[in-house]
């Protein structure tokens, strides 16, 4: 647990000079080491002693108190807040700095904007600043969100005599700020939406390109989608035309074109209305066909961007494609990838990765608290388990059914008849799901999971189980039905932590 604490506490601490004493209390009190185990000593730590001497001595008792040291948001938003303090009806914010950074007080700005986004989630007054030791100079977001001279009075007043000992960031549900433009159309032209810090300096970099053709690159949940629709939708302010075009089912495009105010289309009819617009934009091209991609690339007047995963595919001529690798050294192309996920945290992105192989390196164990599982010997014995989930707001996803041309022979019919089918969810995003292995999948020697399908089905299965999970941004239910070998295998990926806690032999 995050611990508050008192300035006066801190200030008698920094002027022992001793950086053993001092490395005690970043233990106790900065959530760094509580995340890190990071106990090292850097500028910050006189820049917080410099701002509480300007502070004590105008200050009263109550309102040096309650005060929570270099808490970072992990789960799915990378952002950290320098000093907080929270009240019943207000929160204060300050950012500390030791000298202008490079890309100015705006830079500054944007991050005490995104913070008050954050913080705006619990409805409460914020009060944002910064204050930068160089200069022993304050600075705050005024209420047009626009960075201001302040002072260290000012500061005094903005701090309320109540406090709360909780971090209350430690409640806000983080899922809220992660939105899809196909999920959640209203949201996304409201704004309320995170850009995260990795998302907002490749914007900038793709928005001062001169570059005709740039790709963004990133695996699920980086937000290349989001940040396509967020450049889409500055573009549209400028007053330029802007084609959105989608690589797969896309049946609400009309609603999402009147809702965005620029055009969305499936790929298919692209040919038909291209030409009358400025600028072409392509979501999931992993998937379009070379002979579309030669199309529109013979329009040079016009500039376009890419977004695509080359993970995400549902057929081996999807995986083979790869159409972008000619172009990587064309100089009228520019590539650029995202990296950090902002859709799904660090457990659910290990285990993602270890059910697909179980015994990758690169991810750490973890308890799994969003993930569940459960075993049933049928279908047929599944599906009122199935339903439950269903009346708790989770949504089943599952391979997409294909009917046989001359047999009419439904193929990998889906176990629960209001599942989302996998072709449909391509971009989306989902709270809750339910992903269901049933008794074709099987690990093989070198830890893969595969499947024993041995039908004809034109679809590949262990991407289509990938794209299915990567859709949840909360909870996973994983139901395996009439498998126990695979059941065994995720219950080992399951209590590997604790297992190991025990010492006990990992069985592979």
């Amino acid at each position: 647990m995050h611990k508050p604490f008192n300035l006066d506490y801190y200030s008698s601490i920094y002027e022992l000079n001793d950086d053993y004493v001092l490395q005690s209390f970043i233990k106790l009190n900065d959530h760094k080491y509580l995340r890190d185990q990071d106990d090292s000593i850097d500028h910050e730590y006189r820049d917080l002693y410099l701002l509480v001497k300007s502070l004590k001595s105008k200050s009263s008792i109550e309102q040096r108190n309650g005060y929570f040291l270099g808490y970072k948001l992990e789960s799915k938003i990378d952002e950290e807040f320098d000093l907080l303090r929270f009240s019943e009806d207000s929160i204060l914010n300050i950012e500390l700095k030791l000298e202008v950074p490079k890309r100015g007080m705006e830079q500054i700005e944007d991050q005490l904007r995104r913070h008050k986004f954050i913080l705006s989630a619990l409805n409460k007054t914020i009060y944002s600043y910064v204050y930068i030791t160089s200069e022993n100079m304050i600075y705050k977001l005024n209420e047009n969100n626009s960075l201001v001279k302040s002072s260290f009075k000012e500061l005094i007043h903005s701090i309320s005599d109540d406090y709360l000992y909780n971090n209350e960031l430690e409640k806000i549900d983080v899922n809220k700020f992660i939105v899809s433009p196909y999920s959640h159309p209203q949201a996304f032209i409201n704004h309320s939406y995170y850009l995260s810090q990795d998302q907002r300096d490749k914007k900038l970099e793709i928005m001062s390109s001169t570059r005709q053709r740039i790709c963004i690159e990133g695996e699920a949940g980086t937000g290349k989608t989001l940040l396509l629709y967020d450049i889409a939708k500055e573009l549209t302010d400028e007053g330029y035309k802007v084609l959105m075009l989608f690589c797969g089912n896309l049946e609400n495009h009309h609603q999402l074109a009147e809702t965005f105010e620029f055009q969305v289309k499936p790929i298919k009819l692209y040919e038909n209305y291209i030409e009358e617009y400025d600028l072409i934009m392509v979501d999931e091209a992993q998937r379009i066909y070379p002979s579309q991609l030669e199309k529109i690339l013979e329009y040079q007047n016009k500039k376009i961007y890419f977004a695509f995963d080359y993970r995400q595919v549902l057929s081996t001529g999807e995986k083979q494609r790869k159409v972008f690798e000619d172009y990587r050294k064309n100089t009228e192309f520019k590539f650029i990838k995202l990296r950090n996920k902002i859709r799904t945290n660090h457990e659910t992105i290990a285990f993602i990765e270890k059910l697909l192989k179980t015994n990758v390196r690169h991810h750490h164990d973890y308890d799994y608290k969003d993930i569940n599982v459960a075993y049933f010997d049928s279908k047929e014995t599944s599906n009122d388990f199935i339903k439950e989930l269903y009346e708790n707001e989770y949504l089943s996803i599952e391979l997409t059914e294909y009917i046989t041309r001359t047999s009419g022979k439904t193929k990998r019919s889906n176990i629960h008849r209001e599942s989302l089918q996998v072709h449909n969810v391509i971009g989306r995003e989902y709270d809750d799901i339910i992903i269901i292995l049933d008794n074709h999948y099987y690990y093989d020697d070198e830890g893969y999971l595969c499947s024993s399908y041995s039908e004809y089905y034109p679809y590949l299965e262990v991407e289509g189980i990938y794209q299915a999970l990567t859709r949840a941004k909360g909870k996973i239910f994983l139901i395996i039905i009439d498998n126990p070998d695979v059941y065994i295998k995720v219950q080992r990926i399951f209590t590997r932590k604790f297992d190991k806690s025990l010492s006990l032999p990992e069985v592979e």
